[in-house]
């Protein structure tokens, strides 16, 4: 017979002074918040405020906020890649961060130009966004 060993878990205390897993864990909370504020948000936005002069439809303007969706899949693409290469995803997700502030101030002063600005804002807001969101809930979960 073998004899199975039991191990016991860890308390939240001594969780809590694993490395580096409080800033993940506020970093996760902020950036899901952000993720899932424009994923709900974005369609109303862009159904209320004209672009381009033109107003769309509740179906058109879901389709031009699934735009942010496409980016999401692209940025988790590039902030896997890029933290495979500079091998630290701390750095990969602070980058696109980084990025991310002044493609929102962007789509706020430049998305209503046209539709062609309007989409390619929603996918690198998307791409700078959302890929952070996907290095943060799978490699640095994993580690």
């Amino acid at each position: 017979e073998v004899k199975e060993e039991k191990e016991e878990a860890i308390k939240i205390w001594q969780a809590i002074f694993i490395p580096s897993l409080l800033e993940y864990s506020l970093c996760f909370f902020f950036t899901k918040l952000v993720v899932y504020t424009l994923l709900y948000w974005l369609p109303f936005y862009v159904n209320n405020n004209p672009v381009g002069g033109q107003c769309f439809t509740t179906f058109q303007s879901a389709l031009i906020a699934s735009l942010f969706d496409v980016g999401s899949v692209v940025g988790g693409i590039i902030s896997g890649g890029l933290s495979d290469i500079i091998h630290s995803r701390a750095i990969a997700c602070f980058v696109l961060f980084i990025l991310a502030v002044p493609t929102l101030v962007m789509y706020i002063f430049l998305g209503s130009f046209s539709l062609a600005t309007t989409a390619v804002l929603v996918t690198l807001t998307g791409v700078t966004v959302s890929g952070p969101y996907s290095c943060i809930t799978t490699a640095v979960a994993a580690d």
